[in-house]
Parts: C-alpha cells; sequence; structure tokens
C-alpha cells in the first residue's frame, strides 16, 4: 500500500506544470494596497486604485506617473476603470456615474450618470471602442446602456438576464460582445441590440477575452465549461484540460500570431495554455507571492511579453518566448 501510495505521488508530481519562471523585471508603483487594476492595450500605461480609492496611472516604461486623482473626487467605490485604445482617456465607473479624464492634463472633461434597465441597477464593466467615440455600459440587472459621446445616442437593451460585468467592442465600434452572470456569452449589435450570436456556459462567467481581430473569445465559467471559441465560425471550440484540478480565471489575453492563452487565477497563478490544443504548457506565480496577493491584470506589452500587475503595486514582465515556441509545435 506504502509503494502504491508512493508511486501515485511521483505521478501527480510528474503532472504538474509548474515552472519556475523568473521575471524579466519588477517595479512597485506604490506601498498601499490595489484594489482594482488596468493595463493599456499597448501595456505602456497601468491604471490603479489603491484601498484608499486614490487613482493614479503611470508610464510603465519610464516608471512615471502621469496622474493621479485624490481620494473622495468620485463619490463612491469605483466599480472599474480602463484606459482608451490611444492612451489619452482614463475612464472611471461607480455605481451610477462614469467620468472621462485627459491622462495628459489631468482633467475630467466628461461625465455621465447612467442608469440600467431596472430602477436600482448598479454599473458592473465598461467598454470603449476603439475610436474612443462609443461607450457601453454593464449593469447588475443584465442590461447594458449604450452611450455616442457627443451625440445623442443613448439607448438601454435587455441583453442578459443577470449582471454583466464584461463587455468588448469589435475593432469597427458597431458590435458588442458581453459575458453575463447568467452563463451566456452574446454578440450583438451596438445600434439596435439584435443578438446575432450566443454562447452557454456555467452559471456565472468569471473571464472574458477577446483577440485583438474579433474572430475569437475565450471565457472561464466558474464551474467546469471554459472554452476558446471561434466567432461567426462552425470550428469546434477549444476545451481547456488540466494537469491537476480544475481552475477558474480572474483574467485572460490572447498573444496575437500564435495558439497561445494566458490565464490568471483568482489569486497569483498565471498559466500558459495550447489554444488549438487545450493543453496546459505552463503555470507560475508572481514573484514573491503569498495567498494575500492576487494578479489583478495582465497584458502583452510587445511581441513576446506579458505584463502582470498584482494587489500589491507590483508590475512584473515576463519572457514568453519559450511558451510561444512549445504553442507552434
Amino acid at each position: 500500500m506504502r509503494n502504491t501510495l508512493l508511486l501515485l505521488a511521483v505521478i501527480l508530481v510528474g503532472c504538474e506544470k509548474t515552472s519556475d519562471i523568473e521575471p524579466s523585471s519588477t517595479f512597485r508603483f506604490t506601498d498601499s494596497p490595489v484594489v482594482m487594476g488596468a493595463l493599456s492595450t499597448d501595456g505602456n500605461l497601468t491604471a490603479l486604485v489603491t484601498s484608499a480609492q486614490n487613482i493614479q496611472v503611470w508610464e510603465n516604461t519610464l516608471k512615471t506617473k502621469v496622474l493621479e486623482i485624490a481620494s473622495g473626487t468620485i463619490r463612491g467605490d469605483l466599480v472599474d476603470i480602463l484606459l482608451s485604445k490611444d492612451n489619452a482617456l482614463l475612464v472611471t465607473a461607480n455605481a451610477r456615474q462614469v467620468a472621462f479624464w485627459d491622462v495628459a492634463t489631468n482633467e475630467k472633461i466628461e461625465e455621465h450618470f447612467l442608469s440600467g434597465a431596472g430602477q436600482f441597477a448598479k454599473i458592473r464593466g465598461l467598454a470603449l471602442s476603439d475610436d474612443s467615440t462609443r461607450l457601453a455600459v454593464g449593469f447588475s440587472d443584465g442590461s447594458v446602456t449604450t452611450l455616442v459621446r457627443k451625440g445623442k445616442g443613448l439607448k438601454t437593451y435587455q441583453v442578459h438576464s443577470k449582471s454583466v460585468d464584461h463587455l468588448y467592442f469589435n475593432p469597427q465600434g458597431n458590435q458588442l460582445l458581453t459575458a453575463g452572470d447568467d452563463g451566456k456569452v452574446r454578440r450583438w449589435a451596438f445600434n439596435s441590440g439584435k443578438v446575432v450570436e450566443e454562447h452557454k456556459f456555467d452559471k456565472s462567467i468569471s473571464s472574458l477575452a477577446v483577440d485583438k481581430r474579433f474572430n475569437k473569445f475565450f471565457a472561464s465559467g466558474v464551474m467546469k465549461k471554459q472554452q476558446i471559441v471561434h466567432l461567426a465560425s462552425s470550428e469546434s471550440p477549444s476545451d481547456l484540460s488540466y494537469a491537476k484540478r480544475f481552475k477558474w480565471f480572474r483574467t485572460a489575453v490572447f498573444v496575437e500570431g500564435t495558439p497561445l492563452l494566458v490565464t490568471a487565477s483568482p489569486t497569483s497563478e498565471i498559466t500558459g495554455w495550447h489554444g488549438r490544443k487545450g493543453d496546459e504548457l505552463s503555470s507560475w506565480k508572481i514573484d514573491g507571492s503569498d495567498d494575500d496577493v492576487k494578479v489583478l491584470d495582465i497584458g502583452m506589452y510587445d511581441n513576446d511579453h506579458l505584463y502582470s500587475l498584482s494587489s500589491e503595486g507590483v508590475l512584473e514582465s515576463w519572457n514568453l518566448r519559450p511558451m510561444m515556441a512549445a504553442s507552434l509545435n
């Protein structure tokens, strides 16, 4: 019996994909705990919110602070932040209000008090089109309110039956991909709200990622179903397979030009996956992490390096070249 247990332990250890990957660089933005963070699309900027609700935007290469909004400037706790694709704007949201900030001047240039379909619905997520002219806001009642900036195009659609936390525009800005706590991922038209594609997952979806061309998405259900799905295609989805127990994810990113998908757990673990086969390629933890440290966001900043932002306010860079090569085999 003892020999059998030892053999089983060896097999289980052999199945682990955990790697001792070292960060290429490490930088701490703040000594205060960070409760929310967002990397820009190109990885050049980091926006973060401290536990005191102080908002900061940093330039990642020069390690300089380019914007700061003092605690108390925005009423209530923030629920989401994002940076525009051109890095010119920071968008912030509390439960009822969305504000636009000019990163260069640190000035608030626009604000909107928005509501969902229900009277008591609260804001849960944001998306901004690539040209920064269109905004989509997900609400706790499953509705999505869309706004054409500097126009009169304010509409509310009941796209989901439960909270909408994850939203993405396509590059043209005329379609959205949204995920709700109803377990559905829907692609729909910005101007009409018409749903053109639907995929069913678990009761709740913890993360949604879309590639830059809007050709495929990854959705992580909190129970069992986690897939890479090709949009407007009959191609079969790719299911993630595990060397160890099932995991669910806070965020994910596709590595363009490769089959590689990178995910981050709700704690401190980052994992690389073969996007076509669903195989786990490598898994590692952010540097110096413990059970209390969490990965808040991940994103690519050049063709082969990944940034991770932690709840300790630490930005780390990871070289993905070996994993990218493995994903091409």
